[in-house]
């Protein structure tokens, strides 16, 4: 018989503890569990769901609605609490809600919606309900849910980032709430951008190790915007945690005209470049065009940073990457395209003189 793929919303439970009761009184641990399985085997069967798999105190359920899922296992955590065993102290349930496809041949079930149910399952506390966001979007909106972003690990083993939500099922929320920051949307798998690493918590040492990389990009940002700052308010600016304003550079004094030498000239013309040497005659033209040259590369290289600087402060957010754009990209592109315009009427006015 061939293996038929559906879709499914898939419940995985278990009774956190059970092992460790197992393992130090097995005949009350077997009692506990024929409970168990009694009490959600009727649950089950009322929901119309099909109880596919059963390991020691693991249930996996398959059920044709996600609705139908959701209010089983709200019944379940309320039926189980309604009747404790005799363990100490009492065993919890926990579990995972995910809706996805599965494959089922023989009586088994497998596939990867199978997985993120049990790895959903497997971050929940005791007594806890976690859903995926897959499921949770699926019954939101049908019933009157109390539920919330639990801030709990990532389940292992998934390639996509996976929001999940705590259902509370009458005793609270159990996991942490999730701030709701660096969370995925709920759009396609194939959609989502590229996964970008969690900030470290700001009390690990991680955090108080910066990478050399960033910090120092950041370092020469800050103090490129300090001295554009300094050269065009003329004011002192504090680099802020305890370090001094870097002095500006000394102007090194003009070199003195020395006379009656022949001194080297760069002819920038149409059919290449030329050094002349000796008292060439002087063409207002050619050094129009020289200007023009220097002003267009010099244009083309502050947009460039201008642009760099641009996207870093639109991914980062950081008011330096936008001061940035303005004092190293953005001013110093429009001197250049002053540069390039005066050039231009220079070289139109000598031709009109020429002719």
């Amino acid at each position: 018989m061939s293996a038929a793929s559906r879709l499914a919303a898939i419940l995985f439970m278990d009774l956190a503890g059970f092992p460790e009761l197992l393992a130090g009184d097995e005949r009350g641990a077997l009692i506990e569990l024929s409970r168990y399985r009694q009490t959600a085997g009727d649950v089950i069967a009322e929901h119309q769901g099909e109880l596919v798999d059963a390991t020691a105190a693991e249930l996996l359920v398959a059920f044709g609605s996600a609705v139908a899922a959701a209010q089983c296992a709200l019944h379940l955590s309320l039926a189980l609490r309604a009747a404790p065993g005799e363990a100490s102290p009492p065993l919890k349930p926990r579990m995972g809600l995910h809706l996805g496809e599965i494959w089922q041949e023989s009586g088994r079930v497998f596939g990867n919606g199978v997985n993120i149910a049990a790895r959903v399952m497997q971050v929940a506390p005791p007594g806890a309900l976690l859903a995926s966001e897959d499921l949770y979007r699926q019954i939101e909106s049908k019933l009157d849910l109390d539920a919330r972003l639990a801030d709990c690990p990532q389940p292992k083993n998934i390639e996509r980032r996976l929001a999940i939500y705590e259902i509370d099922t009458g005793s609270g929320f159990l996991a942490g709430a999730h701030d709701g920051r660096d969370m995925p949307t709920a759009e396609p798998a194939e959609r989502l951008p590229r996964e970008v690493p969690a900030a470290p918590d700001p009390g690990s040492p991680a955090a108080s190790r910066p990478s050399a990389m960033g910090s120092e990009l950041g370092r020469s940002i800050k103090q490129q915007v300090m001295d554009a700052l300094s050269r065009n308010l003329d004011i002192s600016i504090s680099l802020g945690s305890g370090q001094a304003p870097r002095p500006p550079k000394p102007v090194p004094p003009a070199r003195p005209m020395v006379p009656d030498k022949p001194q080297r000239r760069l002819d920038a013309d149409t059919e290449g470049l030329a050094v002349h040497t000796g008292t060439a005659a002087y063409n207002p033209e050619d050094k129009a065009r020289a200007r023009l040259a220097s002003a267009v590369s010099s244009l083309a290289v502050k947009l460039c940073v201008g642009a760099g600087l641009a996207y870093a402060y639109a991914s980062t957010g950081s008011i330096w990457y936008l001061l940035g754009t303005v004092f190293i990209g953005v001013l110093p592109a429009l001197s250049s395209a002053k540069k390039i315009r005066t050039a231009v009427n220079d070289i139109r006015r000598n031709r009109l003189g020429g002719k």
